[in-house]
C-alpha cells in the first residue's frame, strides 16, 4: 500500500491541453473516484499514474518514489480495464498467474496467491475454464483477481463496469468495494457514473475540462457543491437550476428574498457583496421539494407525471421555468393541474450566473 501524490500535472496532445495542472493527494489505503463527463481527462490522469503515457509536466509520487521516468512494470501498480483484457487462449488459472510467472515468483507463492484470490472472488470452480466460457461478471472478477495476486501498492480501475448490465454493475460495485476494504489497498477508480462514485468512494474528485472542480466526500460534493458543474453532475435526478433575483428584506438586512419572476421562493442569507436586484442562479434538489395545497405553497403547474414504480417525478413549471420534483409518495396529480410547492430556505443554493461559482 502507498499514498499517491500528484503535483502540477499537465498533459497536452499537440497544442490541445487535456489536463491543466492537477494537484491531488491520495492517502494510503484510500478509495478515490475520479468522476466527470467523457473527455474531462479522468482516464488520461489514470494512465499517467500508471505510466502508460508520458506527462507534459508535473510530478507523480507513489509512496516515497518519484515515478515520472519509471516504466509501468516498475511502478508496482495493477490496473483493471473496462475491456477485461484477458488472454482468450488461457484458462482462468493461467490468466491469474501469468504476470507472476514472468516475474519469477516461486510455484508455492503463486499457488497460495491463486488460492486466496479465487476464494475471495468465488473463482475456485472456474479456474480451468477459458474466458469464452465465462459471463461478463465472471470475466471482470478474473481481471480483478489478476490484479490482486500481484499484491501491488495501488489498484487503478478504468471504468471497469461499463460493459455490464445495470443489475450486474450493482453487484460488482459491492464486490469491488468489499474487496478493497478487506485488502486495504490504495485504489483510484475512474467512472462517468456519479452513482458509482457516490456509493463506492471515500472521496470523489470531480473533473471537468482537465481541471479539478472539487474534492471531497460524496456527501460534501452532494450537499455543498463548489460550483454549477459539481451541483449538476452529482445527484439523480439532477439538481434544478432556476433564474432568480435577490430582493431586499428590510426587517432582516442580513437576509435577502429570492424572487423567481414575481414569485417569492424563500429567504436566504445574503451572499457577500450581493445587493438587491442582482441576478442569481438558484439550485434546488428535486427531492427537497414537497407538494402542498395550491393556495398555501409556491404556485406551479404540472407539465408531466413520470411514475417509476418506487418513486414519481413531476415535471413542473414555476414562473415559466422548468422544475423537477422527486418523491416516493403516490401523488394523485394530473397534467395541467395547479399545485403548491413547499421549499425550505436552507435547501436553496445560490450560484453566480456568469462564472457558475457558488455564492456564500
Amino acid at each position: 500500500m502507498a499514498a499517491i501524490s500528484i503535483r502540477g500535472v499537465h498533459k497536452n496532445y499537440g497544442d490541445v491541453p487535456v489536463l491543466r495542472g492537477i494537484d491531488l493527494d491520495i492517502q494510503n489505503g484510500e478509495f478515490v473516484a475520479l468522476v466527470g463527463p467523457s473527455g474531462c481527462g479522468k482516464s488520461t490522469l489514470l494512465r499517467l499514474i500508471a505510466g502508460l503515457e508520458p506527462m507534459t509536466g508535473g510530478d507523480i509520487r507513489i509512496g516515497e518514489r518519484l515515478v515520472n521516468d519509471l516504466a509501468p512494470k516498475d511502478r508496482d501498480i495493477a490496473m483493471v480495464f473496462q475491456s477485461y483484457a484477458l488472454y482468450p487462449h488461457m484458462t482462468v488459472r493461467d490468466n491469474l498467474t501469468f504476470s507472476l510467472k514472468l516475474r519469477g515468483v516461486s510455484r508455492e507463492r503463486i499457488a497460495a496467491a491463486v488460492r486466496a484470490a479465487s476464494a475471495k472472488l468465488e473463482l475456485t470452480e472456474l479456474l480451468d475454464r477459458k474466458p469464452a466460457a465465462l459471463s461478463g461478471g465472471q470475466r471482470q472478477r478474473v481481471a480483478m483477481g489478476r490484479a490482486m495476486v500481484r499484491e501491488p501498492q495501488a489498484f487503478l480501475f478504468d471504468e471497469p463496469l461499463s460493459n455490464l448490465d445495470a443489475r450486474l454493475r450493482e453487484q460488482m460495485r459491492y464486490e469491488i468495494r468489499k474487496l478493497q476494504r478487506e485488502l486495504g489497498t490504495t485504489s483510484i477508480y475512474v467512472t462517468h457514473d456519479q452513482i458509482e462514485a457516490m456509493t463506492m468512494a471515500d472521496r470523489i474528485v470531480a473533473l471537468n475540462d482537465g481541471v479539478v472542480q472539487q474534492v471531497g466526500t460524496p456527501n460534501e460534493l452532494y450537499d455543498d457543491p463548489a460550483n454549477v458543474f459539481v451541483a449538476g453532475f452529482m445527484g439523480s435526478p439532477a439538481m434544478n437550476f432556476i433564474d432568480g433575483v435577490l430582493q431586499d428584506h428590510s426587517p432582516a438586512p442580513a437576509f435577502a428574498a429570492v424572487m423567481v419572476g414575481d414569485t417569492p421562493l424563500g429567504l436566504v442569507k445574503r451572499p457577500a457583496g450581493m445587493s438587491a436586484g442582482q441576478r442569481v442562479l438558484v439550485g434546488l434538489r428535486p427531492e427537497r421539494i414537497a407538494l402542498q395545497s395550491a393556495a398555501a405553497g409556491v404556485p406551479a403547474e404540472v407539465d408531466l407525471v413520470e411514475p417509476t414504480g418506487v418513486a414519481m417525478i413531476l415535471r413542473l413549471r414555476l414562473a415559466g421555468q422548468p422544475l423537477r420534483l422527486f418523491t416516493t409518495e403516490r401523488l394523485d396529480v394530473k397534467i395541467g393541474e395547479r399545485v403548491g410547492l413547499r421549499v425550505h430556505a436552507p435547501d436553496l443554493l445560490l450560484f453566480d450566473p456568469g462564472s457558475g461559482l457558488r455564492l456564500r
